[in-house]
């Protein structure tokens, strides 16, 4: 059997395997990817009735998409720069962003 979960999941496969035994844990493994794959290519095939039918528009989008990225590169830099953990760091990445936001909605 060919492995493509335990280098996407990585210690969460293992923990599946540890779980359900190895086969199960495999199965368990390669239908999670398979459903992230499927839900990601619903979204992005029906990406213009979202964007048309949720009441965003392309700009709301962006800024959300903006803003998760400055989070995620926060949240990078304070785990691999300054060691902090995973959860705090996510919390202060988050109070960060949306303070910067609030900064930048104010100043305009």
């Amino acid at each position: 059997m060919v492995d493509l979960a335990s280098p996407i999941l990585g210690a969460f496969q293992d923990n599946l395997n540890d779980a359900f035994g190895a086969e199960m844990g495999w199965i368990f493994g390669h239908l999670l990817i398979l459903l992230v794959i499927i839900i990601l290519w619903q979204v992005w095939s029906n990406r213009k009735h979202i964007q048309t039918q949720s009441g965003w528009s392309k700009s709301t989008l962006s800024e959300m998409a903006i803003l998760a990225i400055i989070t995620l590169i926060q949240v990078v830099i304070y785990v691999n720069s300054f060691t902090f953990p995973m959860v705090e760091s996510l919390g202060l990445a988050i109070t960060s962003t949306l303070i910067l936001r609030w900064f930048v909605n104010v100043l305009n």
